[in-house]
């Protein structure tokens, strides 16, 4: 049924048991603003560590999580409250290359992916969108 959230029963999970989508939708979740053009979208899932998610980001794209076809998305169709990794957009990323500064994500300041070796360490509930 087209109408269900995708759920561990009707969906494939990813490899940290966050339930992975493929939808055609306006909301990019925390990038480019709230809404822009319907895309279809694969949606990684939650729970994949910041510095996983930030080796798939430079692998298949720029590296940049608010740039690009992958981008950071907070969407967690498992998660009982309102849809949305809590703290993800700041657990994350982060605003300098070098430390451990938290930011918030937008698309005039350039972000990073939370590093293996920044402080606080790496966030284990990050996810992404991969525009197809």
């Amino acid at each position: 049924d087209s109408t269900l959230d995708p759920t561990s029963l009707n969906s494939i999970t990813n490899t940290y048991g966050g339930v992975m989508s493929i939808w055609h939708d306006e909301t990019y979740y925390a990038v480019r603003g709230s809404t822009a053009t319907a895309r279809l979208m694969v949606h990684t899932g939650p729970r994949i560590p910041s510095n996983i998610i930030a080796e798939v980001d430079r692998k298949i794209d720029d590296g940049v999580p608010n740039t690009g076809d992958t981008n950071y998305n907070d969407y967690d169709p498992t998660n009982s409250t309102d849809n949305t990794v809590v703290d993800g957009t700041e657990q994350c990323m982060k605003i300098d290359a070098a430390g451990g500064t938290n930011g918030v994500l937008n698309t005039i300041t350039v972000q990073f992916w939370r590093p293996a070796n920044s402080q606080p360490p790496v966030f284990q509930n990050c996810g992404a969108s991969v525009f197809i």
